[in-house]
């Protein structure tokens, strides 16, 4: 499995946030994404801003996370981040 479809894996555990990307063509819609984050609880919004950052790598640094912020987080939400945090990859 190539790092891309390893990510879309990784936002099948988000679909409140998967509709961002298309992933026929890969790609994030970015504007619709910096257009909803004013609208999004903060975790949707943390969640967000990491998956970008996974996606985009070090080309976004608008996106800020505090990893800790995550400890706040349903376990059920945080796991899939963990599980990247000890096997990372980038799309």
């Amino acid at each position: 499995m190539n790092s891309k479809q390893r990510f879309f894996n990784l936002l099948g555990n988000y679909p409140a946030l998967s509709h961002y990307w298309n992933t026929e063509k890969e790609e994030l819609d970015i504007d619709q994404v910096e257009a909803i984050r004013g609208k999004l609880s903060p975790g949707e919004v943390l969640l967000l801003n990491i998956l970008v950052s996974i996606w985009c790598g070090n080309a976004r640094n608008d996106f800020e996370i505090d990893i800790t912020d995550l400890a706040a987080i349903d376990l059920h939400a945080r796991r899939p981040i963990i599980e990247w945090l000890i096997d990372p990859f980038w799309p």
